[in-house]
C-alpha cells in the first residue's frame, strides 16, 4: 500500500469527495448495483445517517481525496440487530495497490 494513503473514519468533510468516488465506481458498472451516484444531497443524507447511527464508515484518502470506502450498516429492526450490510468500493486508478489486503 502506498505510504501516503490514509484510512480513517468518514466525517462530514469527506462527503463530497466520497460522492465523486462513489460515482466513479458506480459508472464502472461492475461492482455496485448503482449505475451512477445518487444526487449529492441524497449521498449526504445517507452518509450522515450512517455516521449518526454509529455505523462503521471508513474512507481511504490520497491527499485528502476519497479513493475508496468501506461501510457496515447495522439493520435498524431490533430483531435483525445481528445483521448488517457491507458496502465498499475503490476507484480504478488505485486498484492493485493492496488497499483491500490485510
Amino acid at each position: 500500500m502506498a505510504d501516503d494513503i490514509r484510512i480513517e473514519p468518514m466525517t462530514e468533510a469527506h462527503i463530497e469527495s466520497f460522492h465523486r468516488a462513489l460515482d466513479t465506481v458506480a459508472r464502472e458498472r461492475k461492482y455496485l448495483t448503482l449505475l451512477k451516484a445518487p444526487p449529492l444531497e441524497e449521498t449526504r443524507k445517507f452518509a450522515l445517517s450512517s455516521i449518526g447511527r454509529g455505523n462503521v464508515h471508513l474512507v481511504a484518502l490520497d491527499g485528502g481525496e476519497v479513493i475508496g470506502w468501506c461501510d457496515i450498516r447495522r439493520h435498524f429492526f431490533p430483531s435483525r440487530g445481528h445483521c448488517a450490510s457491507l458496502g465498499m468500493g475503490l476507484i480504478p486508478a488505485h486498484a492493485g495497490e493492496g488497499l483491500g489486503s490485510g
